[in-house]
């Protein structure tokens, strides 16, 4: 709660030439930053705010503190809001690792009151993210900024009631009493302080993905960031996670079977695609787990259940996992019996006219005809097609006969991509063009569905929804389920040599993976508010304005991707081959143009990404590497297989602990499994672990005697004192970014590195030094000097890291 602004409504109309806070671009902003941190109190241009700042000062993702400014210059605002960032750290012992590390702004303009009558038409869904709002009553104010609600998930219901809920009022009392609301929009600034003061626009909480930036590059950085979230969802058991809340770092208790199994049969196509074995480990306990915990039998039928609820589609896609899982029609030994029984599950929920019942339990339901029986038909197709099974081909055709009528009557497009998919295979086995032309029917019906001339944000382009139509809201899953269909689609109106079909697929294909990358988690921009960056960094957002990640938002829109690898004009493309009209820009990324009276500033587009190189950096190998300053070869011939066979054996432990990739943004793309680790709780007054010098073995460490004991003996060896041990891996193409290892526990140790996996040999880095070392080596090297690593490989880099207290008096 706070107080109004009594300038906050208007903005000065007095400035002459002088430009506002809306007109300045990125790089003046990260400027005048710099400079208030710099603290340089040289004169400069006023540039007026508009009305009241929401200021959060963030460290590692997490709020540290937050509150409203009412500066009217904007230098004279960003010189207060640093003075009370260093005044904020020198008075609390909040800040656990280095501080600060970036401040959220929002410059508040264009407030206008809210008609109660119109409250969901002004703050509907859609304004999340671009418009705050301002609730009085009498004294009492509370205003949220669009930031602060993308950051917090909170609708524009929501932060009313909680001011309700504050002052213990209905909204009886608050409307008659002559409360107010007003809505207002905001220019966006996350300002990151390291490694350089960086200021950069944002647009609801994020950038605008431009779809003339995708390219086939872009999609595969979009497979594989989406391919490694689902692989860390498997839990140690073998459990997916279902659900995750980014804003509260929590998941979700509620699970969904169908959802489940489907993530199931992503990972079994995932693992296939990369044919890495330990992807197809999680994939194979995946579905163990799944089986075991909710697969039941009764009266010579097998199925899976929850929740007291055993749904058609549920049992289908289980069937549908195992047959993928097995890769033929003969299944895996020890699931064929449980497949049998799941196919009996089926057919008993089949009917002689074509139709499905659509629950085995509670018997008397029949609902969700546009989702079920789609999935029932696709297993059956895909089961026919190993099978090429005479009567099993006779049902799928009564009942492609009765959905087909039955569609007609009741169109909705949560029916077509699940039969699409169905029919697709059938028409691929049998020729039936009655299957290719309903495929047809269904698609052309579906592609105005899609939003994109004429919206009024550029970020929800290429969703599909149709506000005017009951077919629900938008949704990630939607989005991707379409896309696996329209893909199918696709493929066959090219091989029908079908070119219209084919051009304006393509095009709705494009444009939905502008939506999909749009909802991704990518970098540090769109993640400034989330500290456990492991469980959201690749997932997808349920809307632009809804944070939530929903395990199928990620599975189906990654099974479309996963189906476009082997189309060359999908995977080898620069760019998208269709453009938006020129002519008619989306109303809000038009410069200068006015929106409902308001001025809005065109968000900044997508960066070209700027990949690392080693091309032009020296880096030394051989004979050359024994002259060096930072580096130290120990041992060029350490036997490592043993270690090698004991870590390939736990694979799965690499996802037990996500602390340091979580929370240290230099590690963000390696991997850690802890054996030796600082003793906690802290001694008192010790806030960060690089100042605890006590080391103990941590649960992991029996799973690794036989790499814990190699270090034991290298210590002893040195009559040294063995610190902390981890192994870590470096992602493909990872990075390990540029920091030193400051604190009391480094500066009396020596840190090791031995080299244990590295198909092209590591590349470290201490200052201006570049090594390449090699499995087998064992390394000393000054982790007290700036030092940075590099993965160019496309397999992951294992290292043992450890640090070894020396004696000083031998």
């Amino acid at each position: 709660m706070g107080v109004r602004n009594p300038s906050s409504t208007t903005a000065s109309a007095s400035t002459g030439q002088i430009k506002t806070c809306l007109d300045l671009d990125d790089a003046r902003l990260s400027q005048m930053a710099y400079l208030a941190i710099a603290g340089d109190a040289s004169p400069q241009p006023p540039v007026p705010c508009l009305g009241a700042t929401y200021v959060a000062l963030r460290e590692g993702g997490q709020m540290r503190r937050s509150y409203w400014c009412y500066d009217l210059e904007l230098g004279h605002l960003l010189g207060n809001v640093v003075e009370d960032a260093i005044a904020y750290l020198s008075t609390t012992a909040k800040s656990k690792q280095h501080g600060i590390d970036t401040i959220e702004l929002c410059l508040t303009h264009s407030y206008r009151l809210v008609d109660p009558a119109q409250f969901a038409h002004q703050l509907a869904n859609v304004h999340r993210g671009i418009r705050g709002i301002e609730v009085q009553y009498k004294d009492h104010i509370g205003r949220y900024s669009p930031t602060r609600m993308i950051a917090s998930n909170l609708s524009f219901g929501s932060a009313f009631e909680r001011f309700l809920t504050h002052l213990s009022l209905s909204p009886e009392v608050f409307w008659r009493n002559g409360g107010t609301i007003q809505s207002f929009e905001a220019r966006q600034l996350l300002i990151h302080l390291a490694p350089q003061v960086t200021a950069t626009t944002l647009h609801r909480g994020n950038r605008v993905v431009p779809y003339e930036k995708l390219s086939g590059n872009v999609l595969q950085d979009m497979t594989l960031c989406m391919g490694q979230w689902m692989l860390r969802q498997v839990q140690l058991d073998g459990r997916m996670v279902y659900k995750y809340f980014p804003s509260r770092g929590e998941e979700s208790n509620v699970n969904n079977l169908i959802r489940q199994f489907m993530a199931t049969l992503c990972l079994i196509r995932y693992a296939k695609s990369t044919g890495k074995p330990e992807h197809q480990t999680l994939a194979t306990q995946n579905l163990q787990y799944n089986l075991k915990q909710f697969y039941r039998e009764e009266n010579g039928l097998g199925f899976v259940e929850y929740d007291g609820k055993v749904k058609l589609g549920a049992v289908a896609l289980a069937a549908l996992a195992l047959l993928e899982y097995s890769d033929s029609a003969t299944i895996a030994t020890p699931y064929t019996e449980t497949f049998d029984r799941l196919c009996a599950t089926i057919d008993t929920l089949w009917h002689e006219d074509g139709s499905f019942q659509s629950f085995y339990k509670p018997s008397d339901r029949n609902d969700n005809q546009n989702f079920y029986p789609g999935e029932a038909l696709l297993f059956w197709a895909s089961l026919y097609c190993h099978t090429h099974d005479a009567t099993l081909l006779e049902k799928c055709y009564a009942s492609f006969r009765y959905y087909k009528d039955w569609h007609l009557q009741n169109r909705n497009p949560a029916f077509i991509p699940w039969h699409t998919q169905a029919y697709a295979l059938l028409y691929r086995e049998t020729g039936d063009r009655q299957f290719l032309d309903f495929i047809f029917e269904m698609n052309d019906w579906l592609l105005p569905m899609q939003q994109w001339e004429g919206m009024q944000y550029a970020d929800v382009q290429g969703r599909f929804y149709d506000p005017d139509k009951p077919y629900g809201p938008p949704h990630a899953s939607s989005t991707g389920v379409y896309l696996e269909g329209l893909v199918d689609a696709y493929q066959l109106a090219v091989k029908e040599e079908d070119p219209t079909r084919a051009q304006a697929y393509q095009q709705a294909i494009w444009r939905g993976l502008r939506s999909v990358r749009q909802l991704q988690f990518r970098d540090e921009l769109d993640l400034f508010y989330v500290s456990k960056t492991a469980s959201v960094h690749g997932g997808l957002r349920t809307t632009v304005y809804d944070n939530v990640i929903r395990v199928d938002n990620v599975q189906h829109c990654l099974m479309a991707l996963l189906k476009l690898e082997p189309l060359p004009e999908f995977a080898e493309a620069i760019a998208p081959p269709f453009s938006p009209n020129p002519d008619h820009p989306p109303a809000n990324i038009r410069k200068g143009v006015e929106i409902e009276g308001d001025r809005t500033p065109e968000p900044p587009p997508e960066p070209d990404p700027q990949p690392f190189s080693l091309d032009s950096i020296p880096i030394i190998d051989g004979e050359a590497r024994r002259q060096l300053t930072y580096f130290r070869l120990i041992d060029p011939a350490v036997d490592i297989q043993p270690l090698l066979d004991e870590i390939r054996a736990n694979e799965v432990l690499w996802l037990y602990d996500t602390s340091r990739q979580d929370k240290v943004k230099v590690q963000r793309e390696t991997n850690t499994i802890y054996l030796r680790s600082a003793v906690k709780p802290f001694p008192p007054g010790v806030t960060s672990g690089n100042d605890v010098h006590p080391s103990h073995r941590t649960r992991m460490a029996n799973k690794f005697p036989v790499v814990l004991a190699w270090a034991e003996q290298f210590a002893a060896a040195r009559s040294g004192e063995l610190g902390r041990v981890t192994l870590v891996r470096l992602a493909p193409q990872g990075r390990v970014y540029p920091h030193i290892d400051q604190g009391e526990y480094y500066r009396v140790r020596d840190r090791y590195h031995l080299v244990l996996h590295s198909s092209t040999g590591s590349v470290l880095a201490a200052r201006d030094e570049w090594v390449r070392m090699h499995p087998g080596e064992c390394w000393w090297f000054n982790n007290k000097e700036p030092h940075q690593a590099y993965n160019e490989s496309d397999d992951w880099r294992i290292h043992l890291i450890f640090d070894v207290k020396p004696n000083r008096d031998e």
